[in-house]
């Protein structure tokens, strides 16, 4: 098949990016079974001059380029590589992550665009001290993952709502972390940073959902951590919005909980990595597509 990878009797086979030590893979399937679009299957082939034994195939028109598989594999034997740069780069910085490439190209042409809607964070969050805190108050905060659609040419994105109601006064807001303008490459420099209110975007989903109900000084801890970490430039490579997502979360997560960023720098990765929480029991998590709930005006 075109565009795919296979066993070859090449040792170490590297076409569009994607790189696999046949000698190095042994069969353990863990890259396939964690992989979000099954790009990845196990088939007879020639590796080293030896028929019928297991080798790797990718179907690179499938493959979003998340990285998910990498990590997996317990010898090493998958490397990614962004377009012009260099063997070992893990692009957590692919179609999956905020702006990550254009729709399912696996091309190596990864961007992030900037949000619909900008809104100065400070000012917003300022907002939910309108809500009077009273014994009836609650305080809520959802990570949100949403998954690269392979039919359109949107990135996936992952970001956060909180809300805070005390049975008469409500007030909510999802905002995620992007460019400020135009769009940045895996292979540009740090640029500067903006926040987006992300239910005027027609385009969002969230197709995996972590919600916690907190306690008021968490919650608090959450608005400040969130405006803090929106003044950072943005970085497609180290500090993109899923980094910005599951930093701001992980304040709420005991530290063996912690969702590891370096391990799944996409919103496929925080998708995949939710949907094995929920497989093993996790109460606060929830699957299925939805549009994000509506922000609140400030009153």
């Amino acid at each position: 098949m075109n565009n795919s990878i296979y066993g070859t009797t090449d040792p170490d086979y590297e076409q569009d990016g994607f790189q696999i030590s046949q000698e190095r893979c042994e069969g353990f399937s863990h890259c396939v079974n964690i992989c979000p679009v099954e790009a990845l299957t196990l088939v007879e082939g020639y590796v080293n001059e030896i028929l019928n034994i297991r080798a790797l195939y990718v179907q690179l028109d499938t493959c979003i380029m998340c990285g998910v598989c990498e990590p997996e594999c317990p010898t090493e034997a998958i490397m990614l590589r962004l377009s012009g740069g260099s063997p070992g780069t893990t692009p957590g910085t692919n179609p999956g992550s905020d702006g990550g490439g254009t729709g399912g190209n696996s091309s190596g042409s990864f961007s992030a665009i900037a949000p619909v809607s900008t809104i100065n964070l400070e000012d917003r969050l300022n907002c939910f001290n309108n809500v009077v805190d009273n014994i009836n108050t609650t305080y809520k905060v959802t990570l949100n993952a949403h998954r690269i659609d392979l039919n359109s040419d949107k990135p996936g994105h992952a970001y956060l709502t909180i809300e805070k109601s005390n049975g008469n006064q409500l007030q909510r807001l999802s905002y995620g972390f992007y460019p400020k303008s135009g769009a940045a490459s895996a292979t540009m420099q740090p640029t500067p940073s903006a926040m987006g209110e992300e239910s005027s975007d027609e385009y969002r989903r969230s197709d995996a959902r972590y919600s916690l109900y907190v306690t008021k000084t968490q919650f608090n801890l959450i608005i400040s951590q969130s405006i803090a970490l929106s003044k950072v430039p943005y970085d497609l490579n180290e500090n993109n919005c899923t980094h910005y997502a599951t930093d701001v979360f992980n304040l709420l997560l005991p530290s063996n909980g912690q969702l590891n960023n370096n391990g799944f720098l996409t919103p496929d990765g925080v998708y995949t990595y939710l949907a094995n929480l929920k497989q093993e029991g996790n109460p606060n998590i929830q699957l299925g597509r939805i549009v994000p709930p509506t922000s609140t005006i400030c009153n």
